[in-house]
């Protein structure tokens, strides 16, 4: 303890400083501060273990916490860590001369004796200053005082305990309702001022007439009438229930209060139970700390010992025990089901305790006293599901338009996809009413992507089933789509809706202003990626068919004003034969263009490079409104049975267009079948699907597919050197494609090798790759790098040539690997099956899929034995 002592002085001596020599860290000869001289003080400020008192910025008192050195002991960084975060922290101190100390309100308490002798010290260890404040404390056998700043006042013992309204966990702070306007400009505390003000506690009758509103302030909750309070209820033991309150602070609280006058009480249904005596006194107030609000509220109870009861929030309805008769399904009421009590939301919905929320009830009310029943048809109740209460809900201040789900009617601002009712409903404190319809249509929810730079987004479809409720779906069909936006977009708009044009809607319901809102978007599996090209529309102003160019990034704001083909790559409508026309570049002929006539969903191409045959791929949407650039990958086949090779455009577009070559005697190598991604392995104009295997793949257009248990997708991997991508195919800044062993690049030439991988995990699967203690080979050719399996005979591998050699007396390294799933070893294994096949693997817990499915025949087999011997 010693030790401790003089190294936790050495700590702070040698932290706490403002500038002054090391003789002034320990010796201050200024005098000591008395409890007199410590509050005349103008400032204050901290040398060292020092609070120097100054007056007109001359030192003339000092109060040394040298001697408080059990506080720093119970925890070293009480004080430190505050000198070294920067922050602010609160000190109470007893001035005592020079034996002044700081006080733990953990382990201090308020006396008569020791109340005069308090200050309160608010340090701000950034700025290096510090002042005296006035504070209502509380220590920690709930004395609360109040400590006074000025001479003009007087430390005093005020009468309650802590606490609602906090910050800091012994520190009051009024945030709720700390000033009451008297009018002429004149405000006052009303904490302060209590008994000035002649606000008495409240009774029962006070609250079942109820306040306007309510508003909490240290312990005491006032029952406001407009912005006047007439009467609190003092939580004199709320002590036992600050746990709970501190963890619903920033959200919101619901407490059962017993009246009685100035002895109320807040209850815990955890340990406390309703009585004949005692139920008329309940009362239910919830609050919404956020709003800075609570309300008092009618509820359904259920104490520890299972009594239901209803708790009423006015004076005409009587809170009463919910017996036996209660127990039917009906809205409001409760129900048995399933061997628990539930709450019933309407006639045919209940809910158990405890399912949060909020929920929206059904409003057939029948009796006056049914509980929540808001006496208005046009009104919902919205209600919380607590663990003990059901009680209703203080709606979000910020937006009260809730969209319910039709099935479980829980409300929400928000939606998500499932099945909702038509309309939404506005919501307040007193209930729900009918807002709006929810319009049917699909929605894309679109934001930029910095790091390919383009527009993208999930589209989100309303439509209505088969009762008349709306349901919101992910889905939208592959197509072209324009949707128009209400909003600029630009590329700092991160998140911004836009709403669908049907088909239908382009030659009837648009103007110029919903197209200069506009943008395209090639959807795919739901995803929906910015493209190029142009709308055709009619326009209802103007009464014509116009046709806008739409650019990347931007609107379809460009109205296109070309009556022929007198470039490639536009598309104009021709008012004479009414077609909307693709204008294209002739693929023999340079400066020569080509027309095609739009039809609907219908592909186009566009020779954009007569020295590679390079096209651009375009397409038309299920209307034939929409012509834009594709970005289809793969093998297509296109128009009379001629397939094209398509890939991802690799410049500053990339991603958003497809660039395509035609099937010839020089396309050679793996590509992905269009539709399926399936692996296609071409050569010599034919091509032969279905071959599955894991691994990487390229080929004469030298991009790069990767393969994993039966799903196959380009892979971009685009590097300088090997450095962190060994055992990958990459692609050079030559876009030269090879693979790296051990960081270095090999290659991929007519010839094939053979790598050897030590200490890896077969159970990942390659690929994929995770180190641990396994052998395998990779086979590496021109356009391909897969895990490699021998037969029974094994292989014979020279690893300086990266090669097979004769099996015979091998004088190299001899593998046997059975199959992907399990390491290569030097002698055969007489237990594994050694495959050599392009079967598709995945390894799960080191045993291949293959393996699984071979023991299925025999299982059948097994069973049907079975099955016949018990016939």
């Amino acid at each position: 303890m010693i030790i401790q002592y003089f190294f936790s002085l050495w700590i702070i001596y040698n932290m706490i400083t403002l500038g002054h020599s090391a003789k002034d860290k320990i010796l201050n000869f200024f005098s000591p501060c008395s409890e007199e001289t410590l509050r005349k003080g103008d400032d204050y400020c901290i040398d060292g273990v020092f609070l120097n008192v100054l007056s007109n910025s001359d030192v003339y008192c000092s109060l040394s916490f040298i001697d408080s050195i059990d506080i720093f002991i119970k925890g070293i960084n009480y004080l430190s860590d505050n000198f070294i975060s920067n922050t602010n922290k609160t000190f109470v101190v007893e001035l005592d001369g020079s034996f002044s100390r700081i006080k733990d309100l953990d382990d201090f308490y308020f006396t008569k004796e020791n109340l005069p002798s308090l200050a309160f010290f608010n340090c701000n260890f950034d700025q290096k200053i510090c002042v005296q404040q006035n504070a209502t404390l509380i220590d920690y056998k709930s004395n609360k005082v109040y400590i006074a700043s000025d001479e003009s006042e007087e430390n005093k013992l005020l009468e309650s305990p802590y606490s609602l309204s906090h910050q800091d966990e012994n520190i009051i702070i009024n945030e709720k309702c700390p000033t009451i306007n008297l009018g002429f400009g004149k405000y006052v505390d009303i904490l302060a001022n209590i008994k000035y003000l002649k606000i008495p506690p409240c009774t029962n009758e006070d609250l079942e007439y109820g306040g306007d509103n309510y508003c909490f302030l240290g312990i005491f909750l006032f029952v406001l009438n407009g912005h006047s309070p007439y009467c609190y209820i003092n939580f004199y033991d709320i002590n036992h229930f600050l746990d709970k309150i501190i963890n619903n602070y920033y959200s919101g609280a619901v407490f059962v209060v017993e009246l009685d006058r100035s002895l109320s009480r807040v209850k815990d249904l955890e340990d406390y139970y309703f009585t004949k005596k005692n139920l008329p006194l309940a009362v239910v107030i919830s609050c919404d700390f956020n709003q800075e609000l609570c309300i008092q509220q009618e509820a359904i109870l259920n104490d520890y010992k299972s009594n239901y009861v209803y708790v009423s929030n006015n004076e005409y309805k009587k809170n009463r025990f919910l017996d036996s008769s209660d127990y039917f399904r009906k809205t409001g009421y409760l129900v048995n089901y399933n061997y628990s009590v539930n709450f019933c939301l309407s006639d045919t919905l209940s809910i158990p305790f405890g399912s949060e929320g909020p929920y929206l009830m059904e409003n057939n009310f029948e009796d006056y006293n049914d509980p929540f029943n808001p006496f208005d048809k046009n009104i919902y109740p919205l209600i919380r599901s607590a663990e003990r209460i059901i009680y209703k809900e203080i709606p979000v201040a910020y937006s009260n338009i809730y969209y319910v789900d039709a099935e479980s009617r829980l409300a929400s601002p928000s939606y998500s996809f499932g099945t909702y009712f038509n309309k939404t409903f506005s919501c307040t404190l007193d209930g729900c009413t009918i807002y709006k319809d929810i319009p049917l249509n699909s929605y894309l929810n679109i934001t930029f992507d910095y790091q390919n730079y383009y527009y993208w987004g999930y589209a989100t479809t309303f439509k209505n089933d088969s009762f008349g409720h709306v349901k919101i779906s992910k889905k939208i069909d592959d197509d072209i789509y324009a949707f128009t936006f209400d909003v600029n977009v630009n590329n700092n708009n991160y998140n911004t809706y836009g709403k669908l044009i049907e088909h239908e809607d382009f030659m009837k319901n648009l103007s110029s202003k919903d197209i200069n809102h506009s943008m395209l978007f090639n959807c795919k599996n739901n995803i929906c990626i910015e493209t190029k090209g142009f709308i055709k529309y009619k326009d209802i102003n103007k009464n014509r068919i116009k046709v806008n160019f739409c650019e990347y990034h931007t609107f379809c704001n460009v109205e296109v004003t070309s009556t022929e083909c007198d470039k490639a790559n536009i598309a104009y409508y021709n008012t004479h034969t009414s077609k909307f026309i693709l204008c294209v570049n002739d693929e023999k002929i340079k400066n020569q263009y080509n027309s095609l006539e739009i039809n609907e969903n219908e592909l186009y191409l566009s020779l954009k490079n007569y020295d590679t045959m390079k096209y651009s791929l375009i397409t038309s949407d299920s209307g034939g409104n929409i012509i834009a650039y594709s970005n289809e990958v793969g093998i297509i086949n296109f128009k009379n049975d001629e397939n094209i090779i398509c890939e991802k455009n690799r410049n500053s577009e990339t991603l958003l267009s497809s660039e395509c070559i035609k099937q010839n005697n020089s396309t050679e190598g793996f590509f992905l079948e269009n539709k399926t991604y399936q692996l296609v392995y071409c050569d010599d104009n034919e091509c032969e699907s279905n071959y599955s295997k894991n691994g990487y793949f390229t080929n004469t257009q030298k991009f790069i597919i990767k393969c994993f248990a039966g799903r196959c997708d380009y892979f971009t991997n685009n590097v300088i050197n090997c450095t962190g991508h060994d055992l990958e195919m990459v692609s050079l800044s030559n876009e030269n494609i090879a693979f790296c062993y051990n960081n270095t690049i090999h290659a991929l030439t007519d010839k094939t090798h053979y790598f050897r991988v030590n200490d890896f995990n077969v159970k990942s699967t390659f690929p994929n790759k995770k180190q641990g203690s396994d052998t395998i080979l990779i086979k590496v050719n021109k356009y391909s790098v897969t895990q490699y399996t021998t037969n029974v005979a094994g292989v014979c591998y020279n690893p300086l040539t990266y090669e097979f050699v004769n099996t015979d007396n091998c004088t190299y390294e001899k593998y046997y690997c059975s199959d992907i799933c399990n390491s290569c070893t030097a002698t055969i294994d007489t237990t594994k099956t050694y495959l050599q096949s392009n079967l598709i693997f995945k390894c799960s817990s080191g045993i291949s899929e293959y393996t699984k499915l071979k023991n299925i025949p025999f299982l059948i087999l097994v069973i049907s034995i079975v099955l016949f011997m018990l016939y």
